[in-house]
């Protein structure tokens, strides 16, 4: 095999890290006393950073595998490039699903469904605001519904 094939090997397929993985998939070594993402240790380590050069980055996995530890697989950005790829791949939590969402499909059908009471009524019937209620009869909030 030439390097660049080996290249191309290496570019395609995930490098799975040996360490135990959290509840959320990531797994983590102790440097120094310290906890530390894997895959963030060897995107610093392939690129030549120290992992103090990476403070404020947040290192993404174009692979979307999170105990992937391919250099090839990881990108640096910020948190607000992290949310719009979670949102482009469609992963973010809607409705319900959402940990802090405080009604129910049922209340969405409703509140829509009902236009015998005014904005206020309803934000009061379901503890939220009337902004939240205009914004569900207006498919702002809740378009998936």
């Amino acid at each position: 095999m030439n390097t660049l094939d080996a290249y191309e090997e290496l570019r395609k397929n995930c490098i799975l890290s040996p360490y135990a993985q959290n509840h959320k998939g990531y797994c983590s070594v102790i440097v120094a006393g310290k906890s530390q993402r894997h895959h963030r240790l060897a995107y610093a380590a392939f690129y030549g950073l120290s992992i103090d050069d990476l403070k404020d980055t947040v290192i993404m996995h174009k692979c979307d595998v999170r105990n992937c530890i391919n250099p090839l697989h990881l990108v640096a950005g910020t948190g607000q490039d992290n949310v719009d790829d979670r949102v482009a791949k469609g992963r973010s939590a809607k409705g319900q699903s959402n940990g802090a969402a405080k009604l129910s499909v049922q209340d969405v059908i409703y509140i829509r469904a009902a236009n015998d009471k005014t904005l206020q009524q309803l934000a009061s019937m379901f503890n939220v605001t009337k902004v939240t209620v205009s914004s569900i009869k207006l498919r702002k909030i809740w378009k998936h519904i």
